[in-house]
């Protein structure tokens, strides 16, 4: 039994989801296949942790926020001279 290949080449867009939706022709044979998505060089490539770093650094600035603002004092305030006289 002689195989021959099929190929269907179509633009897609992978959703921030990283899932894609392709529909291909109706002429296009059921059953096995093979699915290669190349992506397009546009975008700086993701590294592991990207994610997690973006969140924590959102996370952060969000605390940071509702945190307060520390006193500003005199440089005269921190003077501790005083405390060693008898």
């Amino acid at each position: 039994m002689r195989m021959t290949m099929r190929a269907h080449k179509i633009k897609i867009v992978v959703t921030d989801d990283h899932e894609v939706n392709v529909k291909l022709p109706s002429d296009f044979p059921a059953g096995d296949a093979e699915l290669i998505v190349i992506a397009e060089g546009s975008r700086e490539p993701r590294l592991p942790g990207d994610e997690a770093a973006r969140e924590f650094s959102e996370w952060l600035d969000n605390v940071l926020s509702r945190a307060p603002r520390a006193p500003v004092l005199p440089p005269e305030a921190f003077d501790r001279s005083s405390i060693y006289d008898e």
